[in-house]
């Protein structure tokens, strides 16, 4: 759908992109030494998160002369399944991430032991791809057709920035002591998966739920 459709790509890579350039352009080597790994975390996740709560182009392209209605005719009950998946953002996540490493590291965090973290990088990039169905997901229960005024429910986006907060959490831990495989809830494999979990949880509860 993003190969197809690039306005839905652009709309979301160019949010991204600005939070990077403010990144590189507010933020120097100083305030990173101050705020600590959770900042640089965080800082190296915002960009993908960003890209992946913005509402799909799906969505306008459903209001259009009811092509939501006829599409929901033709698929059916897995309309709303099948629609969240494909109005997701697939190809931004994964490289947002490691731009943003790229750009954190280029203010000179760069302690040898950070040399490995970028080789798990893609572990939150996969992750950040439920984070991103889940977002779809709950846009289209918020904007479906027949739910007039319901904007404000756009508020359950919120529940999103915990999966987030656990990918920081986890990234911090690989960044502090490496890669681990434990399962104790403090490890970062557990972390990972807790945040995989609650955003798959959010996607089976948004697809399900019904239409009116």
């Amino acid at each position: 759908m993003e190969k197809r459709n690039p306005i839905d790509t652009i709309s979301r890579f160019i949010p991204s992109i600005l939070a990077l350039l403010l990144i590189h352009t507010l933020i120097n080597e100083d305030e990173i030494s101050v705020a600590g790994p959770d900042f640089v975390a965080a800082m190296i996740l915002l960009p993908s998160f960003i890209s992946v709560v913005i509402p799909p182009a799906l969505i306008s392209r459903y209001a259009e002369e009811n092509c939501g209605r006829w599409w929901e005719a033709v698929i059916g009950p897995k309309f709303r399944t099948f629609s969240s998946i494909i109005g997701s953002s697939i190809i931004l996540p994964l490289p947002l991430i490691y731009i943003s490493w790229l750009v954190i590291t280029d203010f000179g965090v760069q302690r040898e032991d950070l040399g490995a973290v970028s080789s798990w990088l893609w572990l939150p990039g996969i992750v950040m791809f439920s984070v991103a169905i889940a977002a779809s997901a709950l846009h289209l229960l918020v904007s479906d057709l027949r739910r007039v005024g319901a904007s404000a429910a756009s508020l359950l986006l919120l529940v999103l920035v915990w999966p987030f907060l656990e990918l920081v959490d986890a990234l911090v831990m690989i960044m502090n002591d490496g890669m681990s495989f434990g399962f104790s809830l403090d490890e970062p494999l557990s972390m990972i998966f807790l945040s995989f979990s609650v955003s798959i949880l959010v996607w089976a509860i948004s697809v399900y739920l019904p239409d009116s």
